[in-house]
């Protein structure tokens, strides 16, 4: 089991020459919580996720992970503190089987030189059992044992998914960024990535940052909701209270006519496929 992380976004801004693509962004991600990060196309939820991950380095303002600052950390320092990702398109080893994929995502784990490797040491392979064990343990938990043989090339697109969100939680990270994980998903495909989040979130007990499109799913997951519009943080709270903040429905819905009052809360309909 993992210990939960907490991250801290504090007054985030990015800038790409003259286009501000946040602006002074805040909120914080409690440990062992689900936390899902929504707002229109074009908000900034990528660029979000891109500058918690160390991919961008922000303008400005600060992120903490478990108290200790990340803003300014390589990609793979940021891993080895604890964080994984998952991205909107499935980041699967092409021609490799899905116990291979899984396998990939214990690097972070490895404790020994080439050297050692290669001379076969007890303690090297001590680990590799370990690591197969923590493996197909991850296998079973995604439903994915009797997969574990098949080449990744010929999975469906939401198998893919599910394989990629094994490799990364083999990673064993105690924040889990989720990028789109129902993107191109068929309703029944959605519901059982559902499924195995908050059983991946039970039973790890990992804090999980979640973008997602599909306000049902969200509403569904969520424990506490951030909304991000053109770059800014709009809204924030339980899933309840976003859906029917103003604010969300002016930015989904667009603004009500002058006079009008507009009572009507954010949809909570998936998209469908």
């Amino acid at each position: 089991m993992t210990s939960a992380s907490k991250l801290v976004v504090s007054d985030v801004s990015l800038r790409f020459g003259g286009v501000n693509a946040l602006s002074e962004v805040s909120f914080d991600v409690a440990p062992a919580s689900l936390t899902a990060l929504i707002g229109p196309n074009g908000a900034g939820k990528t660029s979000m996720f891109n500058c918690v991950s160390g991919a961008y380095r922000p303008t400005s303002g600060e992120i903490l992970l478990d108290g200790a600052p990340i803003t300014r950390l390589a990609r793979h320092r940021i891993a080895r503190m604890g964080l994984a990702r998952s991205f909107q398109t499935p980041v699967v080893l092409a021609g490799q089987s899905v116990l291979d994929n899984v396998m990939a995502g214990r690097y972070l784990q490895g404790r020994h030189g080439i050297l050692s490797t290669v001379l076969g040491l007890s303690a090297v392979r001590r680990d590799e059992d370990a690591n197969r064990g923590r493996v197909e343990h991850i296998l079973r938990l995604l439903d994915l044992t009797s997969l574990r043989g098949v080449c990744v090339d010929d999975l469906s697109y939401g198998t893919k998914k599910r394989v990629e969100m094994a490799r990364v939680i083999a990673q064993e990270p105690t924040l889990l960024l989720l990028d789109e994980p129902m993107a191109g998903m068929t309703l029944d495909e959605k519901e059982a990535m559902s499924a195995y989040i908050l059983a991946v979130r039970q039973e790890l007990e990992t804090a999980v940052l979640l973008v997602e499109h599909d306000m049902g799913v969200v509403m569904q997951l969520a424990e506490h909701v951030v909304v991000l519009n053109f770059g800014r943080k709009i809204s924030e709270g339980s899933p309840d209270e976003v859906q029917r903040d103003p604010a969300v429905i002016s930015a989904y819905l667009g603004a009500a006519p002058d006079g009008a009052e507009q009572t009507t809360a954010v949809s909570t309909e998936g998209d469908q496929p």
